[in-house]
């Protein structure tokens, strides 16, 4: 009996590790697939990884200033819609780290932002992921963007 409840307990702790180690590689694709479709600068496939009410915020840092920025998530998908064909965006991000809980996920990455193969800035994005009607949505997405 006393090994019964022995197995029962590892079988209980590596289904909570198997489960939240499930909803990482979750979260990594939505991470992945987000970078392509920004990339693809595809404005309807990336309003899908958002809810209605998500925002954005950055910290702007240039020339040794500083200023945070507030956009609405419509806004940011209008920006993307009216980049033209001969205007060339890459996000290439680094160094995912992702923590879960059961109805939140947050997912840091470092990133350097280029436009037309030119270096344009570099930053960390933080992304905070809630759950809606069983899938991951992102609420919010802040990020700092230095210039040098």
């Amino acid at each position: 009996m006393k090994h019964f409840f022995t197995l029962m307990i590892i079988l209980m702790f590596s289904n909570l590790t198997f489960s939240q180690v499930e909803v990482e590689v979750e979260i990594e694709n939505h991470v992945n697939e987000f970078f392509e479709a920004l990339n693809a600068k595809d404005e309807k496939k990336l309003a899908d990884f958002f809810t209605p009410e998500a925002n954005l915020k950055s910290v702007l840092v240039q020339n040794e200033n500083e200023r945070i920025i507030n956009e609405a998530i419509e806004d940011f998908f209008t920006s993307i819609a009216s980049l033209t064909n001969e205007v060339e965006i890459r996000e290439e991000f680094s160094d995912i780290h992702i923590q879960v809980d059961e109805y939140m996920a947050f997912a840091s990455t470092n990133y350097r932002f280029f436009v037309n193969g030119n270096f344009s800035h570099k930053g960390v994005n933080y992304f905070t992921f809630v759950k809606v009607n069983e899938k991951w949505k992102i609420i919010s997405i802040t990020d700092t963007r230095i210039y040098e």
